[in-house]
């Protein structure tokens, strides 16, 4: 797994590349973070959404990347807690 944390003045972004579910359940345990919202981060294909909680913001997107010499669009998506 990769991991790298970016620090904001009103947040911290946690990038997890390919992680395992008992990583990300350890990376958002000092956060309290529902673990329904966890569950929805790690269902793939999962449609994007807001969820807004009294203590932060629950946002999964996707992002699309494209390989033009492939003609191929590849799917990911991103959550962000803040």
């Amino acid at each position: 797994m990769s991991k790298r944390i970016q620090k904001f003045d009103n947040f911290d972004w946690i990038d997890l590349e390919n992680p395992t579910e008992d990583e990300i359940k350890s990376t958002s345990f000092p956060f309290e973070i529902d673990e329904n919202l966890i569950e929805d981060a790690l269902e793939l294909g999962h449609l994007p959404k807001i969820e807004k909680t009294p203590d932060y913001l629950f946002i999964i997107l996707r992002a699309y990347t494209a390989d033009e010499s492939e003609k191929v669009i590849g799917v990911q998506q991103i959550s962000r807690v803040c």
